[in-house]
C-alpha cells in the first residue's frame, strides 16, 4: 500500500512537471513577439524579426489579401503589396524584394546584400543596404507586430524569456 502511494505521488509529480514545462514553453512562444519587443538587446540585432519568423506557426497572424504565409519547410511571410518575403533557412534569415536578397544572421543582424544569381564576391554590406533591409523588414512585419497580444497580467514571463533568449541577442 505504501508503494502504491509513493508511485502515485511520483507519477503525479512527473505529470505536473511536464504540464508546467509545456505551459511555460507555450507562453514563451505565443507571446514571443511581445517579449522580444521588451528584450534588452544589441542595437544591431532584431529579435522581433527572429521571433516572428521562428514562431510563425504559433503566434496570431493577420488574415488579409496582402499577406500570405507558407509553412512548407521554412516559415515564410509574403507581402503582396510590397512584393517582399521573409524566410528562415539554415540559421540565416532571408528577405527578398524582386531580385534583391538581404541576408541576416541568426540574431537578426544584417549580414549582406546580393542581387539574385550574382557571384558572392559582389556582396554589399554597406550602411545604405542595412537601412534598406531594416525598412523592408519593418514594412512586411509591422502589420503582424501590431496584432500581437500582450500576456495577461499574471502570466508575464519576461524574466524567463530574457534568460532563455537573452544571450542570443546580446
Amino acid at each position: 500500500m505504501k508503494k502504491l502511494f509513493i508511485t502515485l505521488g511520483l507519477l503525479s509529480l512527473v505529470i505536473f512537471l511536464i504540464k508546467t514545462y509545456y505551459d511555460l514553453r507555450g507562453n514563451l512562444i505565443h507571446y514571443s513577439v511581445y517579449y522580444a519587443q521588451n528584450l534588452d538587446h544589441d542595437p544591431d540585432y532584431d529579435p522581433v524579426m527572429a521571433m516572428v519568423v521562428d514562431n510563425l506557426d504559433y503566434i496570431p497572424r493577420l488574415e488579409d489579401d496582402s499577406i500570405h504565409y507558407d509553412f512548407d519547410g521554412h516559415s515564410t511571410i509574403y507581402n503582396a503589396n510590397y512584393e517582399i518575403y521573409v524566410t528562415k533557412s539554415s540559421e540565416k534569415y532571408l528577405l527578398s524584394k524582386n531580385e534583391e536578397l538581404y541576408y541576416f544572421t541568426e540574431q537578426g543582424e544584417f549580414s549582406h546584400y546580393r542581387i539574385y544569381a550574382s557571384d558572392s564576391k559582389f556582396d554589399d554590406s554597406s550602411d545604405q543596404r542595412k537601412m534598406e533591409a531594416k525598412k523592408y523588414v519593418a514594412e512586411i512585419l509591422e502589420p503582424l507586430i501590431a496584432i500581437q497580444p500582450e500576456p495577461p497580467k499574471g502570466e508575464k514571463l519576461q524574466w524567463l524569456f530574457n534568460i532563455t533568449y537573452g544571450r542570443r541577442f546580446q
